[in-house]
């Protein structure tokens, strides 16, 4: 029955009427603003991470225009790089046509252990947009994703791992979606920490606003004080972790705050991997 209602609801009150009441119900919650609900942009990107101590930083990506054209079709791959306090580092431009495009990193000759990129692919044949493609009345955008794969060391296989929960918008950064709310959120992931393992703990901030990460310690039998980050916006930051065992959670003002794990990643260490928390 509360199916039914909710549908003649939706036909009443028409799409974007929805979104506002939803939106309006769960905005503590949501880490999305509402203007990118409504009216989203034409394109949003994850944000990535890039180790500048590893060997080598490959990214793979889909080429959208094309799978939605089903033919090749020539687009350009813009990476913008930001550095550890949130300025813009550097931009990368990578043409191509094809279906799927795998983009080996240059070494970046930097002092930061490790930077934030966001993916934007755009057309380079035409002013072709999403929705001369899809049509005009959707409420979608691109959502440019992909992952990373992070080699330790020159024969490693390498270590996948995709961007960071982040809407943000590649041509206009103040467009961008994510959001901080006015209450507290923490996060525990199901992730056992290893005595005998060590791992940088790696956060970026895809918001507007400074971002205030607590790292607190779950098992009190080892003296290892809790931490705090303050990460300023497009900025990025890591916390060092060793000989600690049992769980970490993660409180901050944004609704999906969880870091990248690097496990063991010091050269000559085995066991390395690279995962989402």
């Amino acid at each position: 029955m509360a199916e039914l209602i909710k549908e003649k609801l939706k036909k009443l009150i028409g799409l974007r009427g929805t979104i506002f009441i939803n939106h309006f119900l769960r905005r503590n919650f949501s880490p999305m603003s509402f203007n990118s609900k409504i009216s989203p942009n034409d394109s949003y990107s994850d944000f990535f991470f890039y180790s500048s101590n590893l060997f080598l930083n490959t990214y793979r990506s889909e080429n959208t225009f094309a799978l939605l054209l089903k033919r090749p079709f020539n687009v350009r791959h813009k990476f913008v790089f930001y550095s550890r306090s949130g300025e813009l580092f550097k931009e990368i431009y990578i043409e191509s046509p094809d279906f799927i495009i795998s983009v080996d990193f240059p070494c970046f000759e930097t002092r930061e252990k490790y930077l934030s990129f966001t993916h934007e692919i755009l057309p380079l044949d035409s002013n072709l947009k999403l929705k001369d493609i899809i049509g005009q009345k959707k409420l979608v955008s691109f959502q440019n994703r992909g992952y990373t794969i992070f080699k330790k060391e020159k024969n490693s296989i390498g270590s996948s791992v995709h961007g960071n929960f982040g809407f943000i918008c590649p041509s206009n950064i103040k467009m961008s979606a994510a959001r901080q709310r006015r209450i507290d959120f923490s996060y525990t992931p199901s992730y056992e920490f290893e005595f005998c393992s060590s791992y940088d703990l790696l956060f970026n901030n895809p918001t507007d606003k400074s971002l205030k990460v607590e790292i607190k310690f779950k098992n009190r039998n080892y003296e290892i004080d809790d931490l705090n980050l303050q990460i300023r916006p497009m900025g990025t930051d890591y916390v060092p972790i060793k000989k600690y065992q049992g769980q970490i959670s993660f409180n901050s003002n944004l609704p999906i705050c969880r870091p990248l794990i690097f496990k063991n990643p010091e050269l000559g260490l085995n066991n390395f991997d690279v995962l989402h928390s």
